[in-house]
């Protein structure tokens, strides 16, 4: 119990530090739009010569600020079903439930954010072509997870099934 606590609030300030970077990154985007001012934006090499004002980046950067958001919300479930375990109840639909819906987010932001680079890549740059490095290999993980979580789901609600067909046993 004492380590679903430790995990719990672990994953609380992973979830406070996550929405206020994507605060501060939505502040800054907004600020550089209505200033239409030239700051020093550290961006990868292969996207320096793309315009930041132009429709295509605004489509790409608000996709991925949607990634975000559902990364977040994958945590927010993972932390639900955490809680509900640090709280004893082990085998319970909802705890199923929480892993399920965050393995399948996670699965979605894993592999959409993978497929939106390729896309940004097509769209600003005008290239086919993805770039095997850290991130596209950690997304990958990222999905991983997500197919373990649900994959931890399905075991739990076979622990439920058993639960309930040996409370029904005499």
């Amino acid at each position: 119990m004492e380590t679903a606590t430790r995990l719990r609030k672990f994953i609380d300030v992973l979830i406070g530090l996550l929405s206020l970077s994507l605060l501060v990154s939505v502040f800054v985007l907004f600020y550089i739009i209505i200033q239409k001012s030239t700051i020093i934006i550290d961006m990868p090499e292969r996207y320096q010569s793309v315009d930041l004002f132009s429709w295509k980046t605004y489509i790409i950067l608000v996709s991925f600020a949607v990634e975000y958001i559902l990364c977040i919300l994958a945590l927010f479930y993972m932390r639900s079903g955490v809680k509900k375990l640090s709280l004893g109840k082990f085998f319970t639909t909802e705890i199923s439930q929480c892993f399920l819906k965050s393995g399948k987010l996670f699965v979605i932001v894993g592999l959409t954010t993978i497929f939106l680079r390729f896309l940004a890549d097509l769209i600003l740059l005008d290239r086919i072509g993805i770039i095997i490095d850290y991130t596209n290999i950690s997304l990958v993980f990222v999905s991983v997870v997500g197919l373990f979580f649900m994959l931890f789901s399905n075991v739990l609600y076979k622990g439920i099934e058993l639960k309930k067909d040996n409370d029904l046993t005499i």
